[in-house]
């Protein structure tokens, strides 16, 4: 029996170990906390798509997310945003790879992933929290832009500031631009939308990639 509880207590410390040595997973939660309260009108609980909503400073694109994974629901996190600049751009939606999902109804595009957890919380930090911590690896922090990142799946990805300055990119959706491309739009002309070449992590490779961004300024 003292064996029994000698190995209980330290697996409860190397577990409290490894929560504190998660430096990045601890102050990307940290960071994104900040982000929710410099836009408290803008996150809420999406009641119809059943996850937390935070709308983009232009009311345009969305992210959703939710750590009760729902088999009914496409996806658990993920981006949403209005198809008309990007039709407009010359995107055909027939020719959409099938990880892009056009609503008909609501004239949007949705891109995300389904997680692995099953716990429903009361507040979007918490949510977000629990997301981080059963889906450790698709949080990353990028060192060459001092940002926060959680991957969507195809390169597409939602960042965040680590200290919200006054620069464009506090909050950025970022989208793979080949995507839209191989679908007809001109990247270089979507309404709303810029596209840069950014810093990105290829395996254990930094690379410049172009992508299709929209980054927004928080510090005013």
């Amino acid at each position: 029996m003292k064996k029994i509880f000698m190995f209980f207590l330290l697996f409860l410390f190397i577990f409290s170990s490894c929560q504190q040595l998660d430096i990045i997973g601890n102050n990307a939660i940290l960071k994104f906390d900040i982000i929710l309260k410099l836009l408290p009108d803008n996150i809420s609980f999406n009641e119809a798509k059943h996850a937390w909503e935070l709308v983009s400073p232009d009311g345009i694109t969305s992210f959703f997310f939710n750590s009760d994974s729902n088999d009914n629901r496409l996806f658990d996190i993920w981006i949403e945003f209005d198809a008309t600049p990007f039709i407009d751009s010359g995107l055909e939606i027939v020719k959409l790879p099938n990880h892009l999902v056009f609503d008909t109804d609501e004239n949007r595009i949705k891109t995300g992933l389904k997680i692995k957890t099953n716990r429903a919380f009361d507040t979007p930090i918490d949510t977000f929290e629990h997301i981080v911590r059963t889906n450790r690896m698709l949080v990353k922090y990028h060192e060459f832009g001092d940002h926060y990142g959680i991957e969507l799946g195809n390169n597409n990805m939602l960042h965040w500031a680590r200290k919200v300055e006054l620069i464009q990119g506090d909050l950025s959706f970022i989208m793979n631009q080949d995507q839209f491309k191989e679908a007809g739009a001109d990247v270089t002309n979507i309404a709303g939308w810029r596209n840069p070449t950014v810093r990105a992590h290829n395996g254990r490779r930094i690379v410049d990639e172009v992508r299709v961004v929209k980054p927004f300024n928080l510090a005013d």
